[in-house]
């Protein structure tokens, strides 16, 4: 997701837009004071936290109830919905999710 950071920021497409405004108004007051370090940490910990979350529990007990493929795809859809700040990243977020799975 970093790799594509840079061109994501720069671009005018209005889907990439609407996430930018978002993050300006509501993520760049509460973290825009904080280091690197602690941008780091704060980064390491929600992905840590999210895949045991998403990726072992929802997803492994999803798979044991539906089935791995079925599993995989609604852990995937929780996980974009619970990240659903525009649609265009609540798409990004099903598709990383299901790559992650």
């Amino acid at each position: 997701m970093l790799a594509p950071l840079p061109l994501f920021a720069r671009s005018r497409a209005a889907p990439l837009r609407r996430i930018r405004r978002f993050l300006d108004r509501a993520v760049r007051p509460l973290l825009g004071d904080a280091s690197l370090a602690e941008l780091a940490w704060l980064s390491l910990a929600a992905g840590i936290g999210e895949e045991a979350l998403f990726r072992g529990a929802i997803q492994g007990a999803l798979e044991d109830r539906i089935g791995p493929w079925a599993g995989l795809a609604v852990a995937s859809l929780i996980f974009g919905l619970m990240h659903a700040i525009t649609p265009t990243y609540a798409l990004i977020a099903v598709a990383m999710g299901a790559y992650l799975g």
